[in-house]
């Protein structure tokens, strides 16, 4: 009997989108709060908070910005009071050896990342700013009652924790953390990446003529339908970013059962010649999402 000997590869790059539906928009109502709240805008700057999570110190900023979607018809959300139709944002980014002593929308965030909250609810309406024309919002899912739509970016986190994230860094700013603790079954992922760092000696079977990414793409190579990229770019070190594409309709040719597009890409940072041997970064990662 012979046994293969498996690497648990990093969490890099996540996005999802976590709807709560239960407390309708009263947690939006809370989160706007924070923002009234607030009177050191102007001179302070942005309201900061610290949370605890994985063991780890982290900091979160909040912040605002307006937006043309005019406020709900009284019979789709009737406590609907506010003026305008704000989106609201938290920056986090742990306070860990990579971390750049900045305040958290300024950071780096290198394993951080960003919380976006939008509320949402039947027959959403936006104004042009500058004809006065009012049309409906495209690109929204609509089910049918008033909810928050939170949207979490973030890297080098595990994907487990992002709801935890979403949780404790509301719960700074004084948001009870119920309102974030049971997302409907229409939240849904956009995007997961995992990687491993092999050594920048080792790694050339990889994208090699015949590795497995040059494989992937000649598997399909005879497919006329759907998407099919690839792109070898060499030209400040072998390798420098070697990647291929499957799209959704086909990763079941790749992987029985799957079925979920792909990318997986073998690549450096953006300046690789200025990195030393002892550097992490001097190292390629393999990379699929």
């Amino acid at each position: 009997m012979s046994f293969q000997q498996f690497v648990r590869p990093q969490c890099h790059e996540f996005d999802v989108h976590f709807h709560f539906t239960r407390y309708a928009l009263k947690p939006y109502y809370a989160l706007d709060s924070v923002r009234k709240d607030h009177h050191g805008w102007s001179t302070s700057g942005k309201p900061t908070a610290d949370f605890n999570l994985d063991g780890d110190r982290w900091a979160a900023s909040f912040d605002y910005q307006h937006q043309p979607i005019l406020p709900p018809d009284p019979s789709v959300a009737p406590n609907y009071g506010l003026e305008t139709v704000p989106l609201f944002r938290v920056h986090f980014v742990a306070r860990d050896s990579l971390y750049d002593n900045e305040r958290a929308d300024r950071s780096a965030r290198i394993r951080g990342g960003t919380i976006t909250v939008r509320p949402r609810w039947p027959d959403m309406k936006v104004k042009d700013d500058g004809t006065g024309e009012v049309s409906s919002v495209d690109g929204y899912m609509d089910i049918g009652q008033p909810y928050l739509d939170v949207q979490v970016q973030g890297s080098n986190i595990d994907f487990d924790l992002y709801l935890d994230v979403v949780q404790e860094a509301m719960a700074a700013f004084g948001i009870h953390r119920k309102y974030f603790s049971d997302p409907a079954r229409t939240s849904n992922i956009n995007d997961a990446a995992v990687y491993v760092r092999p050594k920048r000696s080792l790694s050339g079977p990889v994208y090699a003529a015949d590795g497995p990414i040059e494989r992937i793409h000649q598997l399909l190579e005879s497919d006329r339908s759907g998407v099919r990229r690839h792109h070898a770019n060499h030209s400040k070190l072998p390798g420098y970013h070697v990647a291929t594409t499957v799209d959704t309709p086909r990763a079941g040719q790749l992987v029985k059962g799957h079925r979920l597009g792909k990318e997986i890409k073998h690549y450096y940072p953006e300046y690789p010649e200025n990195r030393s041997p002892d550097d992490p970064l001097y190292h390629p990662k393999v990379e699929v999402s």
